[in-house]
Order: structure tokens, then sequence, then C-alpha cells
């Protein structure tokens, strides 16, 4: 017995080998890409307010935009005027983006310079690749699929581009990661403890709520990052909800089991609103000054549209199947794929 669970490890680690080449390379690659790139490639006006912001947190330690115009007789009306990066909130400047990208990179400013515009993207492209690996091999996928979803997420998407930016969309994309590494362990078990189409309460890490948690919690940090996650994070909480709803057991029994959830998913949500409603007297600025400047058409109203009735078809033709605990997780692992795609 014990000589065949050591030999199942010795597999298992020898087929790991190519993964650990995979990760080296593209280590190596962000390495060079982070001193071969200019130390200030700001690339749009985004960037540019992202980094006034990351700046004002070095210099000044605060939210309030330093403003040098004003000693000189100018008001923030002549710099605010027919854009949405910066406001006036009760007299003072303020960039609208979401602040805790710009301060996590104000944190390694010290060390690294200008340098830090690249710095949180790489290495969040690098985990990300890294939590992939490890979502997919507790869906126990063959090796060809998995490799081949791997090189897809490394040069048939746009992260890569996304990574070279003083953008919060890569650490955006590993919250995300990190919520669905979390709810595929949830619903589903790692492949080398797993035989046959067991019941997932048969399991020790499926129905604990501690993943749950932190799934939610995960996502819910996500959305402080990229504003848009709160769609993510919605059809998370629709898909909790369809799939108690249609679980055995008793009604109490059933809905308690999505507080966890809904507690990870509350605790950065709320904790935003707050920390917004305190420092501008609004629940979320940049929801108030960038939303009214897009428009929405009907190719991008149909997409949502299309992943709804999508996920409703996956879930019914599912929920027909008796499924075990690889079905769990691979519905799972579908439905937050194509959320966070859209």
């Amino acid at each position: 017995m014990r000589s065949a669970e050591g030999s199942d490890v010795a597999l298992k680690k020898r087929d790991s080998i190519p993964e650990y080449i995979l990760f080296a390379l593209v280590l190596a690659g962000l390495v060079w890409l982070f001193f071969v790139l200019p130390p200030l490639g700001l690339c749009s006006n985004d960037e540019g307010a992202k980094f006034v912001q990351m700046k004002n947190f070095v210099l000044h330690h605060r939210l309030e935009i330093d403003f040098p115009a004003q000693r000189l007789g100018f008001g923030l009306e002549h710099i605010l005027r027919d854009q949405a990066m910066f406001a006036e909130r009760m007299g003072k400047m303020y960039c609208t983006y979401p602040p805790l990208f710009s301060f996590l990179s104000s944190l390694f400013y010290p060390l690294l310079g200008n340098r830090v515009t690249h710095f949180l993207s790489l290495f969040s492209f690098f985990l990300s690749l890294v939590l992939l690996s490890r979502i997919l091999r507790r869906l126990r996928t063959s090796a060809l699929m998995r490799y081949s979803m791997l090189f897809a997420f490394l040069l048939g998407s746009p992260v890569l581009m996304y990574s070279i930016t003083f953008w919060e969309h890569l650490v955006g994309v590993l919250m995300a990661m990190c919520g669905l590494y979390f709810v595929v362990r949830h619903f589903g078990t790692d492949g080398a403890r797993v035989t046959g189409d067991l019941p997932a309460s048969a399991h020790p890490q499926s129905g604990r709520g501690t993943s749950l948690f932190l799934s939610a919690f995960f996502l819910g940090v996500g959305a402080l990052f990229r504003t848009e996650m709160l769609f993510l994070v919605a059809a998370y909480m629709v898909a909790l909800v369809a799939n108690a709803a249609g679980s055995e057991g008793s009604g109490g029994k059933r809905w308690k089991k999505l507080w966890p959830a809904a507690v990870g998913a509350a605790i950065p949500l709320l904790g935003n609103a707050v920390f917004n409603y305190v420092n501008y007297r609004h629940p979320w600025l940049h929801v108030a000054y960038n939303s009214p400047g897009f428009r929405l058409s009907g190719w991008f109203a149909a997409l949502p549209v299309g992943a709804l009735l999508g996920a409703v078809a996956l879930f019914v033709s599912w929920k027909a199947r008796r499924p075990g605990p690889t079905d769990r997780a691979g519905f799972w692992g579908s439905s937050l794929s194509s959320g966070f795609g859209l």
C-alpha cells in the first residue's frame, strides 16, 4: 500500500517538472522585461493619473492631491473641467481611481523608484499563472488540456499586454484567480484524493465554509482594484443561491451554507464603501465620476445576456445529471471563468 502511494507521489512530481520549467522561463522573461522596459513607461492618461496618485502617497502620505498651482492663484476649476480622473470634494482635489493599487505601489517606490510602475502588474501576472495551474490540477484536467490553457492564458489573452502597464488589471486578475481557486477547492477535491463519483460531503474539503469565505473575500477585494469586478461578485452570489436552491437538505441548512460567502464579500465591499464615504462623502467615488462617460452598445449589452443564458443552460444540464465532485468543480470553474472573461 505504501509503495503504491509512494509511486503515485513520484509520478505526480515527475508530471510537475515541465510546469516548473515553464514557470522558471516565464519568471526569467518577466524579470528581463522589468529591467528592459523604460523606468517611467506610461502610455495613457489613466496611467499618468495613477502615477500622480502614487507619487502623492510617497511625498505627502494622504489621499488629497497636492495642487501647487493653487498657491499661484489658480483654482480647481481650471484643471477639473471635462475630465473624470480628478474631482473636487469638499474643496480638495482627489484622484477618482480606487487608491489601493497606487498605495501598494507607493510602498515599493523607495526600493524600485520609477520602475515600480511595472512591478505589481508583472508580479501579479506570474502569480496568476501559477494559480491557474493549481486550479487546473484540482479540476483533474489532462496534461494536454492543462498546458493548452496555460499557453492560452500566456499568449491568447490580453494579460501579457496589461502586465507591462501601470494598470491594476493584473492585480484584479490575481484576485479573481484566488477566488476561483478557493471555490474549486470547496466544490471539488484534489485529483490525487478522489476515486469515483462520490458525493461532495464525503470529501474533507467539500462543504467547508472557509473556502467559500475566502473565494468571496478575494473577489470582493478584486473590486477594490477594478470596479467592474462587482459584476463578477454579483454573478458569483447568484450562482451560490442557485446551487443552494437545487441542493438536497432542509431549507435552513441549505441557506446556512451561503453565510460564509456573503460575509466574505461584504467585508471588503462594505469596508470600501465606508472608506469612500468618510473621505469623499460618496460610497464609491470611481463609479460616480467614470460611469456617466460610458455608453453601453447593443453588442456589449448582448454579452452579459448571452453569458447569463449560457450559465442557466449549463446549470440545468448540470443538475439533471446527478453531479459528482468533479462535475461540481467543473461547473464552478467554467462559470467563474466565463464571468471573469466577460
